[in-house]
């Protein structure tokens, strides 16, 4: 059980969560949030498109370059959020669930707002 949470597939981490659980170690929520977050990968490809869809429809007049700064933007904020979650979430601040959760619907979110402006 030293393995980190990140190299686990998904079947030792569902039996490693049933193992802390039963000890009633404090180490179960590092693996829950990373097996609630291989869950949670589900809904990328439709980040992704609510993402992009808003960007392709932009326009001729305005440069490329804006579309791809905004993408990248875009990206570090997933992934810092999804950074500050996974943390919170290992530490118990958070449920892991939740942890796991939050930054997709938080994407989610910004790309139907996203979505809906540029139809």
């Amino acid at each position: 059980a030293g393995m980190k949470p990140g190299d686990l597939s998904f079947n030792e981490l569902s039996r490693l969560i049933g193992y802390f659980q039963a000890e009633d170690s404090p180490r179960v929520a590092a693996y829950a949030v990373r097996y609630y977050a291989l869950l949670c990968d589900a809904m990328v490809p439709l980040i992704i498109i609510l993402l992009a869809v808003p960007f392709a429809a932009t326009g001729v007049r305005v440069n490329p370059a804006v579309g791809v700064t905004k993408s990248l933007g875009l990206f570090l904020v997933y992934f810092v959020l999804t950074k500050i979650c996974y943390a919170f979430g290992a530490g118990g601040q958070v449920p892991p669930l939740w942890a796991a959760l939050a930054p997709n619907l938080t994407m989610l979110g910004l790309g139907l707002g996203l979505f809906v402006r540029a139809r």
